[in-house]
């Protein structure tokens, strides 16, 4: 098949379709003559007549016959994986891989992504949880397309953008003494049972490293090493639990409150992690742009205790713009 074109192909499919040069010709918006020549040029490529012409119609050879169905299919499976080229290209699907810690999945990731399906049912996710540092090995790594990572160091490999920051504070029980005080400090909290996230996450790592605020708070009584396991803990009137507040917002509901902490206000911060090794795939780019869209909706909600960058976040969007590809 050296020299046989698509061209030729069409030709031949449709003209055995339609029996007519003349029909065939104007289907494919081609003159008769372009038709005549790329038929003619098909015969003798593979050296076989294909096609069999009187003066009232045109019928394909026996082995005309046996070549249709072949070539008609090969021509619709053409037709069909560019089409999924096409669609690869605009973002409707793909396979994409996102890292991130759980609490920015439950609020974030994973409401975005059912939105999402709504308009790109092609695109498949693939959620990883992880934290800290580990986010941006992975993304680094290959294992995820992008990350929403607590810790962003600069890197000649990795490209990064401020998402938001949001309010360390505790998540107690409505009745828990703390959660009646007007206004909470650290060193309101010494005297009372807390149960915190493991070593090595973001928030964690940032009040360990705060003299004042590690000077005030004990030992934690208990850790654990999913959000779900502190909420239980809280639940279950075991003590209060240190959060940062997208972290309580999805556990916050009759009997449970959640009180950012003061003197010193502490934060924990969110950024958009890439490679810039690497491209972000259309599919990828439409992720990401729907977890920009839910990040809006968090901010929105009411003591979020969460400050974001307007300029940072246009600066990203204009960034997964399709149109930048």
């Amino acid at each position: 098949m050296r020299n046989v074109t698509l061209k030729q192909l069409r030709a031949f499919v449709m003209i055995a379709k339609e029996g007519s040069f003349t029909r065939a010709a104007a289907r494919l918006n081609q003159s008769q003559s372009t038709l005549t020549l790329q038929i003619r040029e098909l015969e003798a490529e593979v050296g076989l007549k294909l096609l069999h012409r009187t003066t009232r119609s045109v019928e394909p050879t026996s082995a005309g016959a046996g070549f249709l169905p072949l070539a008609d299919r090969l021509l619709d499976e053409l037709s069909n994986a560019v089409e999924d080229l096409h669609a690869l290209a605009r973002g409707e699907r793909g396979s994409v891989a996102v890292v991130a810690g759980a609490s920015v999945i439950s609020l974030v990731v994973a409401p975005s992504i059912a939105t999402l399906a709504m308009s790109f049912p092609g695109i498949s996710v693939r959620i990883l949880e992880d934290i800290g540092d580990a986010v941006v090995r992975r993304v680094a790594a290959g294992e995820a397309d992008f990350g929403l990572a607590s810790i962003a160091q600069p890197s000649n490999e990795m490209e990064s953008w401020f998402l938001l920051r949001d309010q360390a504070g505790i998540l107690c029980a409505k009745s828990h003494p703390l959660a009646r005080k007007r206004k909470l400090t650290w060193k309101d909290l010494t005297r009372f049972p807390f149960a915190s996230l493991a070593q090595g996450t973001s928030l964690r790592t940032t009040l360990e490293k705060h003299p004042e605020v590690a000077a005030a708070l004990p030992k934690p009584s208990y850790e654990a090493s999913s959000i779900s396991a502190l909420v239980a803990i809280v639940e279950q009137g075991a003590g209060f639990a240190l959060l940062p507040s997208v972290a309580a917002i999805p556990a916050t509901r009759q009997n449970l409150v959640f009180r950012a902490v003061h003197e010193p206000d502490m934060f924990r911060e969110l950024h958009f992690v890439s490679s810039r090794r690497r491209t972000l795939t259309p599919a990828a780019r439409q992720v990401a742009s729907a977890i920009l869209a839910q990040l809006d909706a968090v901010r929105r909600l009411r003591n979020a205790e969460i400050s974001m960058a307007a300029s940072e976040l246009d600066s990203l969007r204009k960034a997964l713009d399709p149109r930048k590809l």
